[in-house]
């Protein structure tokens, strides 16, 4: 009887430990899976990022404030949630006008092509990654810096002709940027762009972003 429980019990146990290593497959979540994320995103550092902005001769602008009654950035646990960010370039200015058709561009002072467009949703990034960057540096509750960020998702708003339908390429400038900052942190990210007639203060582009913390 002695013989048989024990048999009993190793069974369950090997059962059971079967199972675990099933839901830790499906799930994505092995330990080899972690280790390997947090292998890969301790190769990535601050120095790594400021070499890839001179690459592209930019750097991080001063984050701005609010325009309205929101807040920049919201965090809720390891996820970092940013409100839309305008294209305010280098010199403080910030790209208008109306992302329109190449055959409508030039029939009116305010209509814009899909390049320029395409450089505003880069400047919306810097911006995002200013307001990350100025966060986790005031933020004493995490030695975090840009190079434990992993961006999950962009969203853009375009504003649109009636006839534009290059939404898609406008906010790859938003996407390249962040990938070429952050590199493969930045590069697996899901999206959504859009097209609206009007935005905020005559601006092309805005574009929202999601983020994750790895520490």
């Amino acid at each position: 009887m002695l013989l048989v429980l024990i048999l009993l019990t190793v069974g369950q146990l090997a059962a059971g430990a079967f199972v675990r290593g099933v839901y830790t497959s499906l799930d994505g979540n092995s330990s080899s899976t972690t280790n390997g994320s947090q292998r890969h995103m301790m190769a990535l550092t601050m120095e790594t990022i400021t070499t890839n902005l001179k690459k592209l001769c930019l750097e991080l602008p001063p984050p701005g404030g609010p325009k309205a009654n929101y807040s920049p950035l919201h965090r809720d646990g390891d996820l970092l949630y940013l409100s839309g960010h305008l294209p305010i370039k280098a010199d403080g200015s910030m790209i208008v006008g109306v992302c329109a058709p190449a055959n409508v561009v030039g029939s009116d002072s305010n209509f814009i092509g899909t390049d320029q467009g395409y450089e505003a949703a880069r400047w919306c990034a810097l911006n995002l990654l200013s307001t990350v960057n100025a966060y986790l540096s005031e933020n004493s509750a995490t030695s975090a810096d840009l190079s434990n960020i992993k961006v999950v998702k962009l969203f853009g708003i375009v504003r649109s002709h009636d006839d534009f339908q290059e939404q898609h390429l406008v906010m790859n400038g938003a996407s390249d940027l962040i990938k070429d900052v952050l590199g493969d942190s930045g590069a697996c990210h899901a999206r959504s762009a859009i097209g609206s007639n009007s935005l905020p203060l005559g601006i092309a582009v805005e574009v929202e972003m999601i983020c994750k913390i790895v520490e």
